[in-house]
């Protein structure tokens, strides 16, 4: 199983997280280094080690076991060429990206921002299949396909930037944990016996307006972390901080 994330998640990797055997089956690779330029160009040599690349990924793909659901879906693929027009948009684009990349202040953005290239391609295919007859998708992908892969990229790309970043910097989910832990505290230090969620929420109001699904997520990453204890009482449960 392959994969990638923002190198922030390293943070987050608690030795909790070992313990059932499964992360000690994974190999994670980080690169801090600034992204390089990519080479686009037909006949570059990073132009010939992608289509090498591509070409042996083919092959596996195609080798599957003809009942395969994944083999009978895909049914091999084709490589598209595009016109002069849509590779230098292409490789601008690519040079923009990689420069503002560097740019950016954190890991988040960084990812946030380098991922725009992999959506402008996404949505440049996207757009040249809508456009054209089914006799017609083998065609060159113009520049049209690739100017509309952009803007679809900068849209998504920008909202996550600027509305989806300051979510996650800010962390609201991790405050509303330690806000839930401040309520804990405080409702002990009152001396109450029972410190009962409607009891936390008399001393941090903004529990008041958490849906109960949302204090079932909040309470239950709490307990999995082991920052809070839970005992079930009679009618209700009882919220206590460990020693």
């Amino acid at each position: 199983m392959l994969g990638n994330a923002t190198p922030t998640i390293f943070e987050a990797i608690q030795l909790k997280d070992f313990d059932t055997g499964l992360m000690q089956r994974f190999d994670f690779w980080q690169y801090d280094g600034k992204i390089k330029p990519k080479p686009l160009l037909i006949g570059s040599k990073y132009f010939e080690k992608t289509k090498k690349f591509v070409d042996e990924l083919r092959k596996r793909v195609q080798f599957m076991a003809p009942q395969s659901t994944l083999a009978d879906l895909i049914k091999g693929c084709v490589e598209l060429e595009t016109t002069p027009q849509a590779l230098l948009y292409i490789q601008e684009y690519s040079e923009y990206i990689t420069t503002e990349a560097n740019k950016a202040q954190s890991d988040g953005l960084v990812g946030f921002m380098s991922r725009r290239f992999d959506l402008c391609l996404k949505y440049a295919l996207i757009h040249h299949a809508a456009t054209n007859k089914a006799c017609d998708l083998l065609s060159k992908v113009t520049a049209d396909d690739i100017q509309y892969g952009i803007l679809i990229a900068e849209m998504l790309g920008g909202w996550k930037t600027h509305v989806l970043y300051d979510k996650v910097v800010s962390g609201d989910f991790h405050k509303d944990c330690e806000i839930f832990k401040a309520a804990i505290k405080a409702a002990i230090k009152s001396g109450k016996d029972k410190p009962t969620f409607k009891l936390l929420a008399t001393r941090r109001a903004q529990l008041k307006n958490w849906m109960p699904k949302y204090s079932e997520c909040v309470i239950g990453i709490l307990k999995k972390r082991g920052e809070i204890i839970t005992k079930e009482g009679r009618r209700s449960t009882q919220y206590y901080l460990p020693k």
